[in-house]
C-alpha cells in the first residue's frame, strides 16, 4: 500500500526505473526517519464549510498563445503584467515576451531568449531537464531555474532582461526530494517551496538568508498522496493562506488552505477546478498578483492558456481621521453612505477654487472623506481602464484607474501640468504612482484635459524617459527639515540651498491646506516643500499630533545652529530654541501656527517670550504606553537639566537630558523597546529644583 501511496505515477505510465524506485524508496525512509513527514490537517465540516474554495468558480477565458519553447513547462510574469516568461525543457531556454495589454496573454509579442542548456547539463542530474522558474517580483534582478533536484540562481544586470543573466548560485536538494519541477518563494524571500510528485508531497525549506537558496535547511515535508497523482506546479498566493498545485495526471489545479501563513503543515485540502478541457498535459501554473487570473501551460501544444476567478468586489483601506478617496470603478455615482460606515459628516469636493460637500462620489474626482475608524470598501463593478480629467487652472482634486498607474505614465499632451501629484496619508506627500481607490491633488497651468490609461505600452514608455525632476534628490545638497509623530514621517521640508536650473520650484508647491484636523506644514508665503533660502518661516497645524522636528544639515559646521521661534497666529513667541545638525525640537501644538527659522547667534532674548513663571514636570504621554511616550517639562530659567530613568529597584536606566537648556516648555521622546513591561520612575532635576514622576511600560 506505501508504494501505491508513494508512487502514484506509475499508474500513469511514467517511466522509471528499478534503481530509481530503490534510491526514492530511501529517500522517503530518511525523511521519516527524521521526522519531516506531515500529514494533511483533519478539518471538521464546520471549519471547512467556513473556508470557501476560490478556484472551483474558475472559468476559461478562450484566451491562448503558442509560445517558442518546445516541451513548454513552467511560466511566470512581471508584477505589473508586461512581461511573460515560459521555460522549455527540451529547448532548454527561457523566452521573454512583451504584452501590450497587461495579463492579456493574446497581446504577446516574443522579445528575447536565455539560452540555460550549459547550467542544465552540468549537475547532479542525468539529463537537462529544466521545470521550474521563478523571478524576484520586487525587482526583476534574480532569477532562479529549477531542474527536479537542483536550483540554479541567475542575476539580471538589466531588471526584467533575461539576456543580461549569469549564473550566480547553485543548490542540490537531490538529499532530500525525488523527482520535483517547481520552486515558489515566501515573497520576503525567507522560505522556498518545492513540489514533488513521486515523493506525493511539498517540501518547506527555510532560508537563513533570504534569496540565497544556498542556504537553504529542510524544515518540513507534507504528504499529499492522498489527492495528487504527479503535480507539476506550485504557487502560494500573496497572503500565505492558500497553495495551488497543477496536477498533470488528474488535470486539476489543487486548492489547499493554510490556516498559519505560509506554514505548509497547517494546510488542508478544499478543492480543484479542471482544465482537461484545453490540454492532456498541463505543465505548471502561475497566478496573476491578485489572484484574478492564473495560466497553464500545455506541453503536447506548446500554448499557454488564460483563466479567470471571479471578482465580486475591489477593496481599499483607508485610516481613521482624514482620506482623500476616489472611486475606482466604473458606476454613475455612489452616495457615500453607501461606502462608508464610519463617516462623520459629507465628503468635501473641490470646484471653482473652493471647497462644497457632495453626497454623491462619481468617478474621476476626489474626495476629502472623515472616517472614526480604520475601514476597508469594497467596489462593485469593472474596473476603471481609462479617465480623461478635465483639470481646471490651478489645483484639481481628482482621482485614477481601478489599477495602478505610475506618475509618469500620465498623458498630458498639452503640457498643462505644473506639479507633483499629491496624496494624503495623515498629511501631504508626493505621489510616485496614482493608486485605485484614492484622491490626488494635481496643479493645471490652464485648464485642458490629461489622459490616464492603463496601457501596458504607455506604462514602458513612463519608465524609460525619466524626467528631470525625477533624478533631483534634494538630500545631496539642501538641509532638511523632518516632521516626525511617534514612527511616522508626516512632511519633509528642504531649505538653503540653490534649485538647478532644469528643476522648476513649481514642483514643489504644495496643494491646499488640508482640514483643520489633519497636519500640515510647509514654508510660508511660497506654500512650497523648498524654499533656497537660509531665514524662512513656516506655517504649520499640528492637527492634535505630538511632533518633533529634526535637523539634518550634514554640511553645516558642527557648532552652526537655528534658532526656532514657535509662534501663535498673533505673532506671540511662546518657544525658542536653537537646532543644529541630527537635533530635535518638540512642536508645541497649543496655538501654535508659524515657526520663524533664522541662523542663530548664540542668544536667546528671553524677555520677548511667555515664559513659564515656574518650573513643572508634567506626567508623560501616553501611559501606559508601548514603546515611546512624551515627557514635557517647564523651565522659567535657562537651568542645568539632567532627566533619567530608574527603574523600582534604583537602577538607572536612561539618561534623557543632560546640559544646559533655555527657559520654556520642553519634550522629550522616552523610548522604552530594550525594556521589559513594568513600572519605572523618571527625575527631573534642574537647578534646585527636583521632581519625581512614575510612568508604565506595557508589552
Amino acid at each position: 500500500m506505501l508504494a501505491f501511496l508513494f508512487y502514484p505515477s506509475l499508474l500513469s505510465g511514467q517511466d522509471i526505473t528499478e534503481s530509481e524506485k530503490e534510491e526514492f524508496q530511501q529517500i522517503r525512509e530518511k525523511l521519516e526517519r527524521r521526522g519531516y513527514i506531515r500529514q494533511l490537517e483533519e478539518r471538521s465540516a464546520f471549519d471547512l464549510a467556513t473556508v470557501e474554495a476560490k478556484i472551483v468558480e474558475a472559468s476559461y477565458t478562450g484566451k491562448s498563445f503558442p509560445v517558442a519553447t518546445t516541451d513548454s513547462r513552467s511560466s511566470d510574469f512581471s508584477p505589473d503584467g508586461i512581461r511573460f516568461y515560459i521555460l522549455g525543457r527540451s529547448s532548454r531556454n527561457i523566452i521573454e515576451y512583451e504584452l501590450t495589454i497587461p495579463w492579456d496573454i493574446e497581446s504577446a509579442a516574443l522579445k528575447r531568449e536565455l539560452d540555460i542548456s550549459t547550467e542544465m547539463g552540468s549537475g547532479e542530474q542525468m539529463f537537462a531537464v529544466p521545470h521550474g522558474l521563478y523571478l524576484r517580483k520586487d525587482d526583476g534582478i534574480m532569477m532562479w531555474v529549477f531542474n527536479r533536484t537542483e536550483i540554479w540562481e541567475y542575476t539580471l544586470s538589466i531588471p526584467w532582461n533575461i539576456s543580461t543573466a549569469t549564473p550566480t548560485g547553485y543548490k542540490d536538494v537531490s538529499e532530500y526530494v525525488a523527482r520535483s519541477h517547481d520552486i515558489d518563494f515566501k515573497p520576503d524571500g525567507s522560505v522556498l517551496y518545492i513540489d514533488d510528485r513521486i515523493n506525493g508531497s511539498v517540501y518547506q525549506f527555510d532560508l537563513t538568508t533570504p534569496w540565497d537558496v544556498e542556504t537553504a535547511e529542510l524544515d518540513l515535508v507534507l504528504d499529499i498522496s492522498a489527492q495528487q497523482e504527479a503535480v507539476r506546479g506550485i504557487q502560494l498566493n500573496g497572503e500565505g493562506s492558500r497553495m495551488y498545485l497543477m496536477d498533470t495526471a488528474r488535470r486539476d489545479v489543487l486548492e489547499y488552505y493554510l490556516s498559519m501563513p505560509f506554514d505548509i503543515s497547517t494546510a488542508s485540502f478544499i478543492g480543484y477546478f479542471s482544465v482537461a478541457g484545453e490540454t492532456t498535459n498541463p505543465r505548471g501554473i502561475t497566478f496573476k498578483p491578485d489572484f484574478s487570473a492564473f495560466y497553464v501551460t500545455a506541453t503536447e501544444t506548446n500554448t499557454i492558456y488564460q483563466y479567470q476567478l471571479p471578482q465580486p468586489e475591489f477593496f481599499v483601506s483607508y485610516s481613521n481621521g482624514w482620506n482623500l478617496a476616489g472611486i475606482p470603478v466604473e458606476t454613475t455615482g455612489f452616495q457615500y453612505n453607501q461606502l462608508f460606515e464610519t463617516i462623520v459628516q459629507e465628503p468635501y469636493k473641490f470646484e471653482s477654487n473652493s471647497y462644497s460637500t457632495s453626497e454623491n462620489l462619481i468617478p474621476s474626482s476626489g474626495y476629502w472623506i472623515l472616517l472614526s475608524e480604520v475601514e476597508t470598501v469594497g467596489f462593485d463593478g469593472e474596473l476603471l481602464e481609462f479617465v480623461t480629467l478635465d483639470l481646471t487652472q490651478g489645483w484639481n482634486l481628482v482621482s485614477g484607474l481601478g489599477y495602478s498607474l505610475p506618475e509618469a505614465a500620465v498623458q498630458d499632451n498639452e503640457g498643462i501640468i505644473n506639479s507633483a501629484w499629491y496624496g494624503f496619508d495623515g498629511a501631504y506627500f508626493t505621489a510616485t504612482d496614482i493608486e485605485p481607490g484614492y484622491g490626488y491633488w494635481v496643479r493645471a497651468s490652464d485648464a485642458g484635459t490629461v489622459t490616464l490609461e492603463h496601457s501596458a505600452a504607455k506604462i514602458l514608455a513612463a519608465k524609460q524617459s525619466e524626467q528631470p525632476w525625477q533624478r533631483f534628490n534634494p538630500m545631496e545638497d539642501f538641509h532638511a527639515l523632518y516632521f516626525i509623530s511617534g514612527r511616522d514621517t508626516l512632511q519633509t521640508l528642504w531649505f538653503g540651498a540653490k534649485l538647478p536650473e532644469e528643476i522648476p520650484a513649481a514642483r514643489f508647491v504644495m496643494p491646499p491646506v488640508p482640514p483643520t484636523e489633519a497636519f500640515d506644514a510647509r514654508f510660508a508665503g511660497t506654500e512650497s516643500r523648498l524654499n533656497e533660502g537660509t531665514a524662512t518661516q513656516i506655517a504649520v497645524q499640528a492637527g492634535g499630533r505630538e511632533v518633533e522636528i529634526h535637523l539634518q544639515a550634514p554640511g553645516m559646521a558642527p557648532m552652526q545652529s537655528w534658532e526656532v521661534v514657535q509662534m501663535t497666529g498673533d505673532g506671540r513667541p511662546v518657544d525658542r530654541q536653537s537646532l543644529r545638525d541630527g537635533e530635535a525640537v518638540a512642536l508645541h501644538p497649543a496655538g501654535v501656527t508659524h515657526i520663524e527659522l533664522v541662523p542663530f547667534d548664540g542668544a536667546f532674548a528671553e524677555g520677548s517670550l511667555d515664559l513659564p513663571n515656574q518650573f513643572a514636570l508634567e506626567q508623560n504621554y501616553p501611559n501606559p504606553f508601548n514603546p515611546t511616550t512624551q515627557i514635557r517639562y517647564q523651565l522659567p530659567t535657562s537651568s542645568d537639566v539632567r532627566l533619567d530613568v530608574y527603574d523600582m529597584t534604583g537602577r538607572h536606566v536612561a539618561t534623557l537630558v543632560s546640559g544646559q537648556v533655555s527657559a520654556g516648555s520642553h519634550s522629550v521622546t522616552f523610548d522604552a523597546t530594550n525594556l521589559s513591561s513594568g513600572v519605572y520612575m523618571y527625575r527631573l532635576q534642574a537647578g534646585q529644583y527636583r521632581q519625581v514622576k512614575r510612568l508604565t511600560v506595557i508589552k
